[in-house]
């Protein structure tokens, strides 16, 4: 008894302080009423004395031993049969800490002009909290009956979803509403903000469509912009269209590909995912980057789509190699390379695991043969996958790299990759092969000036090119801790993957060693663009973002499709020692996800693209 007094009184201790926090905090002079406070204060104030008092009641009343002090001692030990009762108190408090939970993280992430409203509430939503989490804790004997009756509740309403197609029209629904308030959003900004195509290298790759078109597409670019998104700039264009229409025209063609862009990540992802995972996957991808970049004249998001779509089946071919998949590896890759020559690090990388893994089996095959057992993976098989994939990646861009050969001495050739990286500064580039003729022919210097990476590595020193690294990484880091959204979703979920990973290291090992050559892959097709962006920094400056964020759906989706296995094969973990389905933790961590994506589409995204923002670089 003496216990579950205390407990009282220290919930009224917490309220106590709690309305000190408030009386203290600046009061409102245009709005106050009586002693500096607004009636909302004082409605607040007056609430606040009305549980202190009444929780400092029913301590005394525990204390005292009267009846309603043995209903509430044994409604908190576990031994009355009130369980709905128990059950309901359990539910509101675990939706009172999500929504605090919440509100913290919104008043963090809002603008400073929104911080007095959430000042003054704070006192209350503390209070708030800390009272659902004692109370959620103290009512823990309660636990397991009710994850059986979640369980039980969560098998009707799938079964519901099943019979009346609820989850499909719930999905369409919400890709409509998503989808028009995305293209009002994009639309708003590219013609309040994005007005200029003289903004970052928009006019650049307008002025290369317009010579695609003039040339009946046999330009084929200035070997430092790749010709795809051009081209297909150049099919909406028309004899004699004004520039300013033609922007326009070009901007609105980038938002349908980023909705086409959009709509597939989803089916993508829906094979590998279940499709409530998946539908948060993809709006958290069109809330959190594609919304920023659909109203540019830039190939980015048509790069970032057609990166994912070369990721997931690189991995799949990895898992189960075949010949069409194989062939879709290499045009995949190609069409790639055709929007932005960025893409051959991880087509070596790949290449190079692909013929470890071929070794692998290939050893494994000779053992099992010493053994007189039968092979189960058949070599050739995979070295005739191999050429198939190089040669449809060689065949989609053999015209492009039979006149880079003409032109330019070199098959691969491009102007970061052959010059601007071997340099430390933009203003080198510009004063260097730039203004010698490097995007129309082999630049006109002399050659013991254009720049090599023999020529750097003797002109540099090895603390100056770790410090290059070094002033690299640094630069991603920023990028990567503060995104263009509000929130950092790749962050949240990493944390949640690691916590499960740790929980069970020895499974955790067991899922390393099945997927060995696929996590090599990623550990490579991650660490080397990584590497090669901090190189690059010193020439990109403040366009890092936009090679860095290539990366952004193959990383969020390996944590979606980590976190879906690991849920999978965890099965149960136990907190406080009660048993607690991984599965439906992962629901509730993407449910909540998915409030954080409401939140910001609707009150952060509208205002952070009405001003005066700029994310084309």
């Amino acid at each position: 008894m003496e216990k579950c007094s205390r407990f009282f009184w220290f919930l009224a201790l917490q309220g106590l302080m709690c309305f000190l926090l408030m009386l203290i905090i600046p009061s409102d002079p245009k709005n106050a009423v009586v002693l500096g406070l607004s009636i909302f204060r004082l409605a607040s104030v007056g609430g606040f004395l009305l549980v202190i008092l009444m929780l400092l009641w029913v301590g005394l009343q525990v204390q005292k031993n009267t009846n309603m002090g043995w209903e509430v001692q044994a409604f908190i030990n576990g031994s009355t049969t009130r369980i709905n009762l128990a059950h309901s108190i359990v539910l509101i408090t675990t939706a009172g800490i999500l929504g605090s939970a919440i509100f913290f993280l919104a008043w963090i992430s809002l603008y400073p002009r929104y911080s007095a409203y959430f000042l003054r509430l704070s006192p209350v939503i503390l209070f708030m909290l800390l009272i659902c989490v004692q109370v959620f804790l103290r009512l823990r004997a309660y636990f397991s009956n009710l994850s059986d009756r979640i369980c039980q509740f969560r098998v009707k309403i799938n079964q519901s979803l099943s019979k009346y197609k609820i989850t499909l029209i719930f999905t369409l629904i919400l890709f409509l509403l998503f989808g028009l308030l995305y293209i009002q959003l994009v639309e708003r900004h590219a013609q309040n903000v994005n007005i200029y195509p003289q903004f970052s290298d928009q006019d650049s790759y307008m002025d290369i469509a317009l010579k695609a078109y003039q040339s009946g597409f046999q330009y084929k670019g200035d070997r430092n912009r790749t010709p795809l998104f051009p081209y297909l700039m150049a099919v909406f264009y028309k004899p004699d269209m004004p520039r300013v229409i033609f922007f326009r025209r070009s901007q609105q063609m980038n938002l349908a590909l980023s909705i086409i862009s959009l709509s597939g990540i989803f089916f993508i992802a829906r094979r590998y995912i279940p499709g409530g995972q998946s539908l948060v996957f993809t709006l958290i991808a069109a809330v959190s980057l594609f919304v920023y970049k659909a109203g540019y004249v830039q190939p980015e998001l048509l790069f970032y789509f057609l990166f994912f779509v070369s990721f997931i089946l690189m991995c799949k071919l990895l898992l189960k190699p075949n010949y069409w998949l194989s062939a879709a590896v290499g045009l995949s890759l190609a069409f790639s390379y055709l929007t932005k020559a960025a893409v051959l690090p991880t087509f070596v990388s790949f290449i190079m695991v692909y013929t470890a893994q071929l070794f692998f089996f290939w050893i494994k095959n000779l053992k099992n043969q010493d053994e007189s057992k039968p092979a189960k993976d058949v070599p050739y098989i995979r070295v005739v996958n191999l050429v198939v994939m190089v040669a449809a990646f060689l065949a989609l861009l053999s015209p492009y790299l039979l006149e880079n050969k003409r032109l330019f001495r070199s098959y691969f050739y491009n102007v970061n990759t052959t010059f601007y990286a071997w340099y430390d500064s933009w203003e080198q580039v510009e004063e260097g092969t730039k203004s010698h003729g490097d995007n129309i022919g082999w630049p006109d210097l002399p050659s013991e000036q254009i720049p090599s990476l023999r020529k750097y590595l003797q002109e540099h020193t090895p603390q100056q090119i770790l410090r290059r690294f070094a002033s690299g990484f640094e630069g991603e880091v920023k990028f990567i801790i503060k995104p263009y959204s509000r929130f950092n979703y790749p962050a949240i979920y990493t944390i949640t993957v690691i916590a499960l990973g740790l929980y069970n290291i020895r499974l955790s090992l067991q899922l390393c060693k099945r997927y060995f050559f696929l996590l090599i892959f990623t550990g490579m097709f991650f660490g080397i663009n990584l590497i090669s962006f901090a190189w690059f920094s010193p020439i990109a400056g403040f366009y890092l973002g936009r090679f860095l964020y290539g990366l952004y759906l193959p990383f969020l989706f390996c944590l979606f499709v980590a976190l879906y296995q690991l849920g999978k094969e965890l099965q149960t973990i136990h907190f406080l020692s009660k048993p607690i389905q991984v599965t439906d933790l992962v629901w509730v961590i993407h449910m909540i996800v998915l409030l954080m994506v409401f939140y910001e589409i609707l009150f952060f995204t509208p205002n952070r693209l009405a001003v005066g923002y700029w994310y084309g670089k």
